[in-house]
């Protein structure tokens, strides 16, 4: 489900791209899908939002939208904290700490039986993305 999409762009720059989720709060979330294309990383929504409503300068009113786009270089404070499990990254970005999972928030599960399915998946993106973002060169 959010198995990162890799390939190799222009001139040998590295694509990736996968599902993600924005955290905001304790219970809310922003379904979207984060993108490493041209040097660049991105994270667009999808119009799905869960539990709290989104808020802030980047609020999109329910609709899809650009939250944040910024060269790799210009991504900071990255870290993949342990309670993520290898699931998850904050990240700054001009100054706006963003929290993303890359497993399913429990928020957004339909049944509690369905829950834990996703979780090897997004330990493997988060792998991932770890990878790139903490080689980024800036």
């Amino acid at each position: 489900m959010s198995t990162p999409e890799t390939a190799a762009g222009a001139e040998g720059t590295e694509e990736l791209r996968s599902i993600a989720w924005l955290l905001r709060g304790a219970t809310g979330s922003t379904e979207g899908v984060l993108e490493l294309s041209g040097g660049r990383v991105s994270f667009t929504t999808t119009g799905v939002y869960h539990g709290a409503p989104f808020t802030g300068e980047d609020e999109r009113g329910g609709e899809a939208g650009k939250v944040f786009e910024a060269a790799l270089s210009e991504i900071e404070d990255v870290k993949f904290p342990w309670y993520y499990f290898g699931g998850g990254a904050k990240l700054t970005v001009r100054g706006e700490k963003y929290r993303l999972s890359f497993v399913k928030p429990q928020n957004t599960q339909i049944s509690p039986f369905a829950m834990g399915g996703d979780i090897p998946s997004g330990r493997r993106t988060g792998k991932e993305w770890k990878r790139v973002l903490l080689q980024r060169g800036g």
